[in-house]
């Protein structure tokens, strides 16, 4: 009687629906009629433990090959998996020329920002609360502020991607306004020995 390999039988794995962002786990069961070892092997974008980390360029409809093997014979499933897209927030870079500056200093800010959804975005720029500068972000933006008195100000930056659910990335820096008048008057200690005990007085 010749010994013929039976192949795995391999359960049926159902449809798959994920978000942009979330793990996509693909865990097959199967077994063998003549109880030999069962290996997996996964299409990708599956990695090698049948998982895939989805980012938020993932949306879209796959249809991935599953495999089930003991080595002799293999079985496979086509896996539907399904990812939703997911508005990410836009990332903004702001930047100023001194973080440090006297009274009546010009500052120049400077905005830029991606959309990991390529999405068009609007801007507006504060300079310690009040606006200085607004409207659609499509290349570099630059503004100037000046400060009069000495203290710390914040630059903030709201930038909001144009989406049906759209998303809003606010960043700050502070701006220290030192006086420049204050060690002007201080009286700085000259030491020296001049009692001649060998030590400074």
């Amino acid at each position: 009687v010749l010994d013929v390999n039976r192949p795995p039988v391999l359960e049926l794995i159902p449809d798959i629906i994920a978000n942009e962002g979330d793990i996509v786990t693909v865990t097959p069961k199967a077994t063998d009629p003549d109880d030999n070892a069962i290996s997996y092997y996964y299409e990708k974008p599956l990695d090698t433990q049948g998982k895939w980390i989805t980012d938020f360029t993932s949306a879209g409809t796959y249809t991935i090959k599953v495999t089930a093997t003991d080595t002799i014979d293999s079985v496979y499933q086509n896996v539907k998996v399904t990812i939703n897209n997911v508005n990410a927030p836009p990332i903004p870079i702001l930047s100023v020329s001194k973080n440090t500056a006297y009274p009546s200093d010009t500052i120049t800010i400077s905005l830029t920002a991606t959309d990991p959804d390529n999405d068009s975005m609007l801007y507006s720029i504060e300079s310690n609360g009040t606006q200085i500068a607004q409207g659609m972000l499509t290349n570099t933006i630059t503004a100037n502020t000046s400060f009069s008195k000495p203290g710390d100000y914040t630059i903030k930056a709201i930038v909001t991607d144009i989406n049906s659910d759209s998303k809003t990335t606010t960043v700050r820096t502070i701006i220290n306004v030192i006086d420049p008048n204050l060690n002007k008057d201080s009286i700085q200690p000259v030491l020296g020995d001049y009692n001649g005990d060998g030590l400074a007085d």
